[in-house]
C-alpha cells in the first residue's frame, strides 16, 4: 500500500476515461497524495480504498466489502452520470458523499439513440449486408417504414430524453413519455403525451430506455412488458444493460 509522508489527503484514482491521468494529476497533487491503481486489479484497488480519503472512477464496480473496508473515505466521484458502480446505501451509511456528471455525453449518447432508430426503421444493417453481399433487393429486409407519424415512447425523460426528443421531432415522431418525476408542463412544452409505462409499451412502435439503473429498474423490460410490446416495435437501450432481461429478450 503506498503510504504518505505527510498529512495529506489520499485520493486513488480507480480507472478514467482518458488514456492518462495528467489532469487530475495537475489539479490534486498541489492538494493531496494521488495514487492511480491499475484498472481491473481488485485486490490493489482494495487495499489502496482502505485508507483512501476520496475516490475517483468511471467504470469500476465497487464492491459492499470495498466500501464496508473503507475508514477514513469522505467522497466518491464517478466521471459519468450513472452511479450504479457504487453500492449507495453502504455508502451513504458511512457518510460518505456520491458525486457524478449529470451533463456527461448526453448530445453523443442522443446522437447514438437516434442513429439506432433509424438503422432500426430504415433497415440500415440489412440492406447494407445485402450490397456486401453483392445483391440489392430491399424485399429481403421486410418492411422499411417512415419515420413521420411513428410513436417514440422515451422511458425516462432526463437530460438524454430530452435530447432524443429534440432530435425526434424533425422526424416528425409523436412523442409518449413515462416518468413519474416529470411535471405536467414539461411534457405540455415538449408536445408529448404522458402516460403510464404499460400504456407506452404497447402504444409506442419504437421504446428507447433513459433510466438509471437501480433496484426499482433492474430487468424493467421483462416477459410481461416484452409481451405488451407490438410485434413490430423497437426496443433501444442506451442507458444501463441491467434494465434488459436479456433471457426474456
Amino acid at each position: 500500500m503506498t503510504h504518505s509522508n505527510d498529512a495529506r489527503p489520499k485520493v486513488v484514482i480507480a480507472d478514467s476515461v482518458a488514456p492518462d491521468q495528467d489532469v487530475e494529476r495537475r489539479i490534486l497533487e498541489p492538494l493531496a497524495e494521488v495514487v492511480v491503481v491499475p484498472f481491473g486489479d481488485a485486490d490493489a484497488l482494495h487495499a489502496e480504498l482502505r485508507d483512501a480519503d476520496a475516490v475517483l472512477g468511471c467504470y469500476t464496480k465497487f464492491t459492499v466489502d470495498m466500501v464496508r473496508s473503507m475508514t477514513k473515505c469522505r467522497i466518491m466521484a464517478r466521471s459519468g452520470i450513472g452511479v450504479d458502480t457504487i453500492p449507495m446505501q453502504i455508502a451513504t451509511e458511512k457518510g460518505i458523499i456520491i458525486t457524478n456528471v449529470p451533463d456527461y455525453c448526453i448530445d453523443e449518447v442522443a446522437d447514438h439513440a437516434m442513429a439506432l432508430m433509424l438503422s432500426l426503421v430504415r433497415r440500415i444493417d440489412g440492406l447494407a449486408q445485402s450490397v456486401r453481399a453483392g445483391t440489392w433487393d430491399y424485399r429481403t429486409v421486410g418492411k422499411v417504414r417512415r419515420l413521420a407519424g411513428l410513436r417514440l415512447g422515451l422511458v425516462g425523460f432526463g437530460n438524454i430524453a430530452q435530447a432524443v426528443a429534440r432530435r425526434a421531432q424533425a422526424f416528425k415522431l409523436d412523442l409518449l413519455v413515462h416518468d413519474p418525476y416529470v411535471e405536467r408542463k414539461t411534457l405540455d412544452d415538449w408536445g408529448a403525451q404522458g402516460c403510464e409505462l404499460d400504456t407506452l409499451l404497447s402504444q409506442a412502435d419504437i421504446v428507447s430506455l433513459h433510466v438509471p439503473l437501480n433496484q426499482t429498474t433492474q430487468h424493467l423490460i421483462a416477459d410481461r412488458t416484452l409481451g405488451l410490446m407490438k410485434s413490430d416495435a423497437f426496443l433501444i437501450n442506451t442507458s444501463r444493460g441491467g434494465l434488459v432481461d436479456f433471457a426474456a429478450v
